[in-house]
């Protein structure tokens, strides 16, 4: 993973253009990061790659999804922030832009690597893994870069606000793919995804992979192609561990390899330094180098697998506004969830947010520049419903102050709202938040969303013929409608059901 390094002056006066291969910029080196048993569970999770239909005919003898509308500009980096620049910059960003049919040119249509970045680095410069930023895409969603806006390294930004949210959980992972990448079998199947995502479609997916960069040669490339880049990897590196995206392949690359022999047939690789690095960014790498692994210098210098994705739109109409006050993110995780009955005292189920989950470090809510701030959320439920016009009686938010961060820090619920957009004009509940600091351990609020019912208690005596309903509470807080009717042989029967105002999640 590499730094962003600024440019010499002159590159801002002329213009974005290659650099010489020597005077290609080096950049600092990030150890390979750690394989946590989180990581290596999500990586176990991801679904082997199958197409979904057989090729209609040959593979066409180049690709280049980087040229298409749905790639975005060429990204430079900041930090040790690859993977996710790779996974989320890259990838995310074009296959959405791939299913909606639209450009990357606009921020809007763009997604913001820092977002996933600053969830998951741990509130310092340091690396991760792709699959950790779709992981975050598939539970939770991916902001925008329009919303996201700008921020640096050493920032650890946290977006704040409520609409910003809403709209990150409008974009997800569908599925996260793995593909083997150490035999003829495997680069077959990735150049067919390539070409037409497996399902015969006219462009084809993005993929991204690991390697190490730090002394690398990435060389000028004069051979032939059908896609006319000048730079080639000629010997992979054994230092500072790096992610890449490749983008397409040209069979027709033809180079020599470190035992003379002839090769043919490359993988187009973008990578995030910048589109001044490379040929506007992008280089060749050989097909041998996967495929060769007992050239390796030591395992896992280059990558065994890739990972794609297949992603989907959601449209939230139930949220929860959260708002936060609090001096160390490391100490707070969130959970929430809804109960059927207006007077629960707990929810039916616990469900744990996927960030704001004890990460980002011990830097105050928003970001490390800002430690009187406040971050604004939108937790969406309406995934949570059992049906789209289920109406939970009361929501339920439980703030959990665990003092993991390395100072106890301190802070308070500044807001708990329910947000039900699916009435016209869309309707809000608000919680009056009681005054005092958060306490070390549990700290559950509850809203009710529904208004209390009065019933009578009277005693009820039924006569023969008598069929009006009464509503009843039970002992649960539940409101039910019962009715008590003549049956066969003069035996009365109870009726009930659930009140509709009280249905299930």
């Amino acid at each position: 993973m590499k730094r962003n390094s600024l440019l010499p002056a002159a590159l801002v006066l002329l213009g974005v253009f290659v650099l010489p291969a020597a005077a290609q910029l080096r950049r600092p080196l990030y150890p390979a990061p750690r394989l946590t048993p989180r990581v290596a569970a999500i990586r176990a999770a991801r679904t082997p790659w199958q197409p979904a239909r057989p090729a209609a005919a040959e593979l066409p003898p180049a690709v280049d999804n980087s040229q298409t509308a749905f790639f975005p500009p060429v990204i430079d980096q900041q930090g040790g922030s690859c993977a996710q620049a790779s996974a989320i910059g890259y990838v995310f960003t074009y296959e959405m832009n791939r299913l909606l049919r639209r450009s990357a040119a606009e921020a809007a249509n763009r997604f913001s690597y820092f977002f996933a970045w600053n969830f998951l680095n741990g509130g310092a410069d340091e690396g991760g893994f792709a699959e950790e930023g779709f992981f975050l895409a598939q539970r939770f969603g991916m902001m925008t870069e329009a919303d996201f806006g700008t921020a640096l390294a050493t920032q650890f930004k946290w977006a704040s606000g409520f609409e910003k949210y809403l709209n990150a959980q409008r974009y997800l992972v569908e599925r996260i793919y793995t593909f083997p990448a150490t035999d003829e079998a495997g680069l077959a199947a990735i150049k067919r995804y390539l070409a037409d995502g497996g399902t015969g479609a006219a462009v084809g997916g993005i993929v991204s992979f690991s390697t190490y960069s730090g002394n690398w040669t990435v060389a000028p490339y004069d051979g032939p192609s059908l896609t006319g880049y000048g730079r080639l990897l000629t010997r992979l590196a054994t230092e500072g561990a790096h992610a890449l995206t490749i983008v397409g392949y040209d069979d027709t690359v033809a180079c020599t390899d470190a035992e003379g022999r002839r090769r043919e047939g490359a993988f187009i690789v973008v990578n995030t330094w910048g589109s001044a690095m490379h040929d506007r960014g992008r280089f060749y790498m050989p097909y041998h180098f996967f495929t060769d692994r007992s050239a390796l210098a030591f395992p896992g210098q280059l990558g065994e697998d890739m990972t794609g994705v297949s992603v989907r739109t959601a449209e939230p109409r139930l949220l929860l506004r959260v708002g936060l006050s609090y001096t160390s993110r490391d100490d707070l995780s969130l959970r929430y969830g809804a109960a059927a009955a207006r007077d629960a005292t707990r929810p039916a189920t616990w469900h744990d947010l996927p960030i704001v989950r004890n990460q980002g470090g011990d830097w105050p809510l928003p970001d490390a520049w800002n430690d009187t701030g406040t971050l604004t959320l939108a937790i969406d439920y309406t995934p949570r419903l059992a049906r789209p016009d289920g109406r939970p009686a009361r929501f339920f938010l439980d703030v959990i102050r665990s003092g993991r961060g390395a100072t106890l820090g301190s802070g308070r619920l500044t807001e708990l709202s329910v947000v039900d957009l699916r009435t016209t004009p869309a309707r809000t509940y608000t919680l009056t938040i009681p005054e005092g600091e958060l306490a070390l351990g549990n700290n559950v609020f509850s809203l009710p969303v529904v208004p209390r019912l009065r019933v009578s208690a009277s005693p009820l005596r039924h006569t023969a013929g008598d069929a009006r309903a009464y509503v009843v509470r039970c002992a649960d807080g539940r409101l039910v409608k019962v009715q008590i009717v003549d049956g066969p042989n003069g035996r009365r029967q109870l009726r009930y059901a659930p009140l509709r105002i009280q249905e299930a999640l």
